[in-house]
């Protein structure tokens, strides 16, 4: 299976952090996110963008640890712009990444 965009996306999300654009950095982790659930996917789950990654979040099939780091990906900033303490959206989308690439579909 091929993951190039969603490592792209990805790398674009590193590269935002780390020239202080927080906000792109967080849109790319989503994205790159998105990417690898669509090429895992994609005959399976017709849905796009953040109702893709609200539906892995609800997904039973799917493990505890990413179901809850899909959660991350949907949360909403506060007014200062900040997600909770802790929570990292370039490492959530990594490890959705990394568990896809390795992972055989949840069955039906």
């Amino acid at each position: 299976m091929d993951m190039t965009n969603a490592l792209e996306e990805l790398e674009k999300a590193r590269a935002a952090r780390l020239a202080g654009f927080e906000g792109r950095a967080r849109v790319c982790a989503r994205r790159a996110a998105v990417w690898a659930i669509q090429t895992k996917y994609a005959a399976s789950k017709p849905l796009y963008g953040l109702d893709l990654l609200h539906q892995v979040a609800q997904d039973s099939r799917m493990p505890e640890h990413i179901r809850a780091r899909a959660s991350h990906l949907v949360m909403s900033v506060n007014t200062a712009h900040e997600l909770p303490p802790g929570v990292d959206l370039i490492t959530d989308a990594q490890t959705i990444i990394q568990f896809l690439s390795q992972a055989e579909e949840p069955s039906a």
